[in-house]
């Protein structure tokens, strides 16, 4: 969106009470998100009365999410909504506001695809990058509402997603972090069905790009091919995001996940005895519907046998419109939130030792720039280290004579 409103001649404002037009991009995954983007909208809607804001335009989640719903009465302060499938539209939306239009259509359905980002603006440093490689998810996890937000998978072409890895690396870009609801499923819908592992094979051959991370990987589609890519080929590096969200065959099936303890136990032990070093990341729910003690108990086994690097977990979140929602046996608030104290209690000792474990050892490590706190240290991370995602707003950038991007 960024891209396409520069081309058509808007500038990006430097802080929100300069800018004429806010857009906000929204999330809607968990009840937490939906507050969040609800609490940002109304704080920049002040903006229209404290700052120079003229036009409020919400897009992404939250509009897909209410999309039946009459939302203009809900958040007058807002001028047009637009849905996770109508992001070319805005710099038309925002030129049909200016223009005294008074239709407000609905949000349309979530079918659009990324293509050649042509017009895309990287808001980032330009050492590190995301690439979408897909949109939209096939499966039916009996929490998850990203179908409904998302719509079904829509795979970019092989040939798309290596133009844009070759402009990023030509551009200074040294690490392409790899996402997409379901990175492993990737190609089923195109023609020919490409996999994971081919895309894999020519992004290697990319000049320019040292770092290829794969984000969000489903553990019953995570081919003894894409083990043995993880483990020769130098440039994807020894980092893995695999979500599990359980580790009782019965949580499992009713979280509609297609996989069970043991694939996921051999996947495990496969990794970890193939991969010297591998980082192994993901997640997990505790309190989902009908999770017993016991069950409890053997997750937290789960956690402590197998020692992952990075952990996050969540208390399960009742969302409308989800299978898991309409199921008996909710779990209590507070029996929720004690199993997710417990389970990172016992993951943050986890974390500590294997942090320890690195001390004294030499690392590849990719230079971020000066350190925050003082002018003599430099910043960076190893490839055990995913970027961190946060909340951003449009900023501008300045060159810098630093070694931002570089490796040491």
């Amino acid at each position: 969106m960024l891209g396409l409103l520069r081309r058509r001649g808007f500038e990006v404002a430097r802080s929100e009470d300069e800018a004429h037009i806010i857009v906000v991009n929204t999330c809607s995954f968990i009840s937490s998100a939906k507050q969040e983007s609800l609490d940002t909208i109304l704080g920049l809607s002040k903006m229209k009365t404290d700052g120079a804001c003229e036009k409020l335009v919400v897009t992404g989640c939250l509009p897909q999410n209410f999309r039946g719903e009459n939302m203009h009465e809900a958040l007058p302060e807002v001028d047009r909504f637009l849905g996770t499938g109508e992001f070319a539209k805005i710099a038309d939306v925002i030129d049909d506001l200016y223009g005294g239009e008074l239709v407000l259509p609905p949000v349309g359905d979530p079918e659009a695809t990324f293509e050649a980002f042509s017009q895309r603006e990287r808001s980032g440093p330009l050492y590190t990058s995301f690439l979408k490689i897909a949109e939209g998810c096939n499966r039916t996890c009996s929490f998850c509402i990203i179908p409904q937000l998302r719509g079904a998978q829509r795979s970019r072409s092989m040939k798309d997603i290596i133009a844009e890895a070759v402009r990023l690396g030509s551009e200074g870009c040294r690490e392409i972090n790899l996402i997409a609801q379901d990175l492993t499923s990737y190609g089923e819908d195109l023609p020919g069905r490409p996999k994971l592992a081919e895309l894999l094979r020519e992004l290697v051959q990319v000049d320019g790009i040292e770092w290829i991370r794969l984000m969000y990987n489903y553990p019953d589609k995570f081919t003894p091919e894409l083990v043995d890519l993880l483990g020769s080929e130098k440039k994807i590096v020894k980092y893995l995001d695999m979500p599990i969200q359980h580790a009782d065959d019965t949580v499992l099936k009713h979280m509609r996940r297609n996989t069970r303890e043991k694939v996921i136990r051999d996947l495990m032990t496969r990794l970890r005895r193939d991969i010297p070093g591998l980082v192994l990341r993901t997640t997990f729910i505790t309190g989902f519907p009908g999770e017993t003690d016991e069950q409890f108990e053997k997750l937290v086994d789960f956690v402590e046998e197998y020692e992952f690097d990075r952990m996050g977990a969540f208390a399960y979140s009742k969302e409308d419109n989800t299978p898991a929602g309409q199921m008996d046996g909710q779990v209590a608030e507070g029996v929720k939130k004690k199993r997710l104290a417990r389970l990172m209690r016992v993951q943050q000792r986890i974390a500590r030792d294997r942090s320890k474990a690195l001390v004294g050892k030499t690392l590849n490590v990719l230079v971020e720039g000066p350190h925050p706190e003082s002018e003599h240290l430099l910043a960076g991370r190893t490839e055990g280290m995913a970027p961190g995602i946060t909340a951003t707003r449009s900023r501008t950038s300045a060159a810098s004579s630093s070694p931002a991007g570089s490796f040491r």
